[in-house]
Formats: structure tokens, sequence, C-alpha cells
């Protein structure tokens, strides 16, 4: 498997974490005959199309197409994966696509490429801040992660996955990854809840499977966290 492919160059493979902070309303209604939406939440990765537009992914596979939506969306010249608020609809389908949905909320995740640092000097400029994992799963060939790290409003963080060159040569036939934290020295006033997903597609297209995955965190008690996870479609 080649690795090289998966190298990004170091100056823009660091990527800032946006924190966004979405305030609901709720409105109280007298009329008997309002209707509240059946809101769905899912993940889901953004495609383009040939006429500027884009549809939907879900990590099951299953492809939405976006025939009403009550927010803008500006693609992005990378895939990008995406939070989405949506409900289903039941009308005409123009296209090959699976079902059709109406757009609630869409919102941005931090997504980004693996990076596989060649030296311990470039290993350093990551970080080693703690960075708590929650949880992790793969879907539509990402890592996706949720985590928590301490934030102090007066540096913008980067979050990265490494694959670092000390652990690239395990002998456990396992892909060893970190989630690295670097705070820029923000102080950890209060601590942030959010997610990000990372591309595994490199190290997924091999014949070999399943294929499996250890990923590692430093947490806030300075232990490091260890997860197991196993990419095994055909």
């Amino acid at each position: 498997m080649n690795h090289k492919k998966n190298t990004a160059n170091l100056k823009t493979s660091v990527f800032s974490v946006i924190i966004s902070v979405i305030i609901l309303a709720f409105a109280s209604c007298s009329s008997d005959d309002y209707k509240v939406p059946s809101y769905i939440s899912e993940l889901a990765s953004v495609q383009k199309t040939d006429d500027g537009g884009y549809y939907l992914v879900m990590d099951n596979g299953t492809t939405l197409f976006p025939a009403q939506s009550d927010r803008e969306y500006t693609v992005k010249p990378n895939q990008q994966r995406v939070l989405i608020n949506f409900e289903y609809l039941d009308v005409p389908i123009v296209g090959a696509y699976d079902k059709a949905i109406k757009i609630y909320s869409i919102q941005d995740i931090l997504t980004a490429n693996v990076v596989e640092p060649e030296s311990d000097a470039d290993l350093n400029q990551f970080g080693n801040d703690p960075v708590e994992i929650s949880s992790l799963w793969i879907g539509d060939s990402y890592l996706n992660i949720r985590f928590t790290f301490g934030y102090g409003e007066t540096q913008t963080h980067s979050i990265c996955l490494l694959n670092n060159k000390n652990t690239r040569s395990a002998t456990d036939g396992k892909i060893h990854l970190e989630l690295r934290h670097n705070a820029k020295n923000d102080p950890a006033n209060y601590k942030v809840k959010t997610m990000a997903a990372f591309n595994l597609r490199p190290y997924l297209e091999t014949e070999i499977k399943p294929v499996k995955f250890i990923v590692t965190a430093i947490g806030f008690d300075g232990k490091t966290q260890t997860f197991e996870t196993t990419y095994d479609n055909d």
C-alpha cells in the first residue's frame, strides 16, 4: 500500500477547528394545525454535481437529493463532511438518487486527510495538548471522531490525525494513528465538544480485509486513550 499519496504539505495539513455555536429558537404556537417537522440528524458527505449543485451520501451509501432547503450551501473545492438536519420528502426525484429530502440545517465539520510527518521536527509542530475522544467510527471511508478539548478563545487551535513514522512499521498488522491537538498556549478555560472526519481511503485501497486501526489520544488526565476500529467492507 502506497502511503506517499496521502502525505500532505505540512504547511497546509494543520486544519483549524471551527467552533460553531448553534442557537435553537423555539416559538410557541397557538394554532392547532401547526406541524413541527420530524428532524433527522445525520453525518453525510457532500458530492458536487456537474451543474455546480450537490447531493449527499450517507454513511450507509444512501444518496440524498436536496429537493428543498432552508439554508444556502456553498460547495467546497474538496470533499466535505457535514452534519445535516432534514426530513424525507415524497416527491419525484430527478436523477439517480435514492431519496429526496428537505434540509433544515447543514453544517460543515472539520474534514481532513491523515498526515504522515517524516521527521521528529515535523512531528513536534502538531502539539500534544490534551484532547479526549468520546467516540469514533468509520463511515463513507472516513474516520469520524467526537472529541473534547480545552479552549480559552485567544488562539485558533489545530487538530490533526497522524500516521506517526515511529509506529508506521508496526508488526501487528494494524494501522496506528494519533489524534493530536495544538492549543498554541491558549488557556483551557472551558471544554468544547466537537467532531472531525479524516479520510481513510488511501489505507482502505487494499485487497487485504479487514483493515484494522488503532487510534490514540492524550486525555485530560495525561493518560493515553486507545481505541480500535475495523473496516471490513468489500
